[in-house]
């Protein structure tokens, strides 16, 4: 029973990133065309960075919302007390939180770097101008002129932020009894850490611009910015998934005493 419904777990999983993938690609290859006729671009990989804006937005909700209910609802509909006979509880919990955050690393590689091929290599922008702006960035110079090699590094960062996310999304899921915070709660986290830190004027300090390629000046980027947004996410996610699951022993608490 337990390996049947694992299998029907790893299927599922797929079919919701292939499905997520499909769109997500669709989304890019059309704003690409959109832009490449009224932007005007120095680099064709600059078609793909204004196209991901759009994606970027949305991004944890993309590598959270197909996966993370799943976990949810097998917690509540007591599959996790069946699990702890056959199996240790937490060993099963990890090793479907891991699962699920490497097929989140490998739909974000294949989402992000497929709109780079097309915008690099069959879009073809129509308004092209002299601007040198790109080479100020970090890596600037291989992003014009290596834009493939590129793209293919910062996706697998792009990978790994947004598996790190969907970790903090199935944390959630093990700590909260209500679905609509579950799905949630990573995409509101960053618009509200984003919100915080444009307001505190240390947006470099944000995970959007660990995953936001080129979103600030040329001088606020730097590759320590790129990994600080992580570690902090880090730091913050976890204290909230300590408060909640404290909150949620206190109330559990609470009500047996009663």
């Amino acid at each position: 029973m337990k390996r049947m419904k694992d299998f029907f777990y790893i299927k599922y999983n797929f079919i919701y990133a292939g499905i997520t993938s499909l769109i997500c690609v669709a989304v890019l290859i059309i704003l690409e065309v959109y832009f490449s006729g009224n932007t005007a671009v120095a680099y064709p990989i600059e078609l793909w960075i204004d196209s991901c804006s759009v994606l970027d937005f949305f991004f944890p909700l993309i590598v959270t919302l197909p996966f993370t209910w799943k976990l949810f609802y097998e917690r509540k509909d007591g599959y996790m007390r069946y699990v702890a006979v056959r199996t240790d509880k937490s060993k099963y919990v990890i090793q479907k939180i891991i699962s699920g955050m490497a097929l989140v690393f490998v739909m974000v590689v294949v989402i992000y770097y497929s709109g780079l091929i097309a915008a690099v290599v069959f879009v073809e922008p129509q308004i092209m101008i002299e601007d040198k702006i790109l080479y100020r960035y970090v890596f600037g110079e291989m992003q014009a002129e290596n834009p493939l090699f590129f793209g293919l590094l910062w996706c697998a960062w792009k990978g790994f932020v947004g598996s790190i996310i969907a970790g903090f999304g199935y944390s959630v899921s093990m700590v909260v009894d209500n679905i609509f915070v579950v799905v949630l709660m990573p995409f509101l986290y960053c618009i509200l850490e984003n919100f915080i830190t444009g307001t505190l004027q240390i947006e470099q300090y944000s995970i959007c611009t660990t995953y936001i390629l080129n979103r600030l000046s040329p001088y606020s980027m730097k590759i320590f910015y790129y990994c600080i947004g992580v570690v902090s996410f880090v730091i913050f996610g976890s204290l909230i998934i300590l408060l909640l699951e404290y909150k949620k022993k206190k109330v559990g608490y609470s009500e047996k005493s009663y």
